[in-house]
Parts: structure tokens; sequence; C-alpha cells
């Protein structure tokens, strides 16, 4: 199902019986009804306020790119999962010429944008009606997915030939940086941080249960190579998570990704926790507590990994079907 954003303003003049437009309070958070629990987060303005921080570290890392792929002015752009379309209006006034579409679950999307921007209230797990796309762009989506590859594929089956699909996501571990086996295979478990510890597994463990992994972000480039993705690149970035590192600008990205998973202690697990492990609230916040204090910790040097991986589709491949 796909509606345009206009349809859902305050103004339209169209009713939607569906509950689109509504939402779910819980916890002391506003959470998305339309396709309720396919997304664990949730979309009210403090989470809105997190994610326009978030856009603005993934600017740090990036040193102002919007994206890695190697493009070049491309006619039309899928932003999948576009959240509060920073992402998607910052890269429609760079590329004034291209037609870029933004959707998600959840109408949270402003309604003044750039004339060559629109946004779509529509579920990516639906099966895609699109025209290809010369450019897709998938960001922040472990653990809000059923089925990885088959979302890949979709994206490989919209693409224009020579079009390019480019991922980016974090891992969902917290390592520490004086730690020598930080790197080891499996879930990291912090010497000096328990309650990071129980909130990174808890996360983790529910996630599997629901069946929308958060183990993603370290296997799209293998999935997109089963695809038949050509010219794959896969980065990882060392992205420090409080203002540790001696390095400024490295200092600087720290700064602003404490702050932002000091918001996600909250954001990120309580849907998670009670919903699905069935914690009580009274009981998340005393955990969500404990790692806020652990990530004002001084003494520790944790951070995470960002994975960016793209690809392009074949040159001689045909397109999808699309929308006629």
């Amino acid at each position: 199902m796909t509606l345009h954003l206009e349809m859902i303003l305050p103004s339209s003049r169209t009713s939607l019986s569906s509950g689109i437009a509504r939402y779910r309070t819980e916890n002391g958070r506003r959470y998305h009804a339309y396709k309720e629990g396919n997304y664990l987060f949730p979309n009210d303005e403090t989470e809105q306020d997190r994610l326009d921080l978030h856009h603005h570290i993934f600017n740090l890392v990036a040193e102002g790119k919007l994206f890695y792929a190697p493009i070049d002015n491309p006619s039309r752009v899928l932003d999948a999962g576009t959240g509060t379309g920073i992402w998607a209006m910052d890269f429609a006034d760079q590329f004034p010429g291209s037609y870029v579409l933004g959707t998600d679950l959840s109408p949270i999307q402003p309604g003044w944008v750039p004339p060559n921007l629109e946004f779509e209230v529509d579920d990516m797990e639906d099966t895609w009606r699109h025209k290809p796309f010369s450019f897709i762009h998938l960001r922040c989506l472990a653990g809000s997915l059923k089925d990885w590859p088959r979302l890949l594929s979709q994206a490989y089956d919209n693409l224009e030939p020579g079009g390019w699909l480019e991922v980016v996501d974090f891992e969902l571990y917290l390592k520490d940086q004086r730690d020598p086996d930080a790197e080891a295979p499996g879930l990291p478990v912090l010497k000096d941080a328990k309650f990071c510890n129980i909130w990174v597994g808890g996360l983790h463990e529910a996630a599997e249960k629901i069946g929308r992994t958060f183990r993603s972000a370290d296997r799209c480039k293998g999935w997109m190579e089963s695809l038949g993705f050509e010219g794959l690149v896969e980065e990882k970035i060392k992205v420090p998570v409080a203002p540790w590192a001696k390095n400024r600008r490295q200092k600087e990205i720290g700064l602003y990704q404490q702050q932002n998973m000091l918001d996600a202690s909250s954001s990120y697990g309580a849907a998670h926790f009670t919903r699905v492990l069935g914690w009580s609230s009274e009981e998340f916040e005393v955990l969500s507590a404990g790692v806020r204090g652990e990530l004002k910790d001084r003494t520790l040097q944790l951070y995470s990994n960002l994975f960016v991986v793209y690809g392009r589709k074949p040159r001689g491949e045909k397109e999808g079907k699309g929308d006629e």
C-alpha cells in the first residue's frame, strides 16, 4: 500500500480510516500505527530530534558527503526508510535535477520540501511497484526487517541497469578500544559496563525472537554479492561513542555520538524489553539509567563499527517491471 504524504497532512480533505495517521503511545513514547509492530522504535518528536542528530553524525563521519557510491546526477533516487526525511531533503537540494522519493511507515516528514522530492507512506517489505531507480539509499534499517535478502533482491530488481544500491548501518555492538579482543567474533562483553552488556544483549535476544535481526550490517556485502551486484565495496569505519579520542575530529564525532546514544538508551529497547522480553517499564527505566551512566564514564573508550556497502547492477541486466 502506498499513500502520498499530501494525503495525510492536516489540511488534506481525505479521511483515512486505515489508521495510518494514528499512533500508539506506550511507556511514555509514541509509535507508528500503520503496520503496527513492524518497527519497534518510537516516532515522537524526541526520536525525530535524535534521528536528525544522527544524520549530522553521518555527515561528520563522511566529511560532508551524503553518499559513498560513485554516482553522478542520478535521475531517480529512492530513500527507503527515510525517517524524518532529512537525508532525502539534503539530497534533493544538492541534485535539483533528480527526482527523489522518500518512503516510511510513519508520516513524520515535513510538508514543505524541495519541488523534486516526494514522500510516501509505504512498507518497504511489501512488493515494490516503482519505476526503476538509478540510486537506492538504505540507512539504519538493522532490526527493522524480516527478510534482508528479499529486500535487497527487490532493490536489485528496481534498479536501472548500471544503477547503484548503498546500505549504511551500524553494527549493534559496543566495543572498548582498550580491549585487545574487541574485534573478536560474537557478541562483545564489556568488562566495565554491565548495564550496556544487558542492554545490547537484550536487544539482540528480542530482535531474534521477532525475526528482525540486528545482525545485518556486516552481512550485506555477501547478500548483495549473491544477487549479482558488481563493483562491490565495503567500508568499515570505527565511530567513537564518547569524546575519548585524541584526534580533534574524532573527539567531535564522539561528543555528538555520545548524545545520540544517551537518547537511544530509551528509544532503542523500550518496546523490545517490555513487549518481547516481558520486562516492566520500571525495570527498563532502571536499565536505561544504568546505560546512560556507563556511557558517561570517562574511563571507557567505547566505539561501534559503521558499515557502508555499495554496489552496481550490471549494465547488461534488464530493468524491473515497476509501474507502467
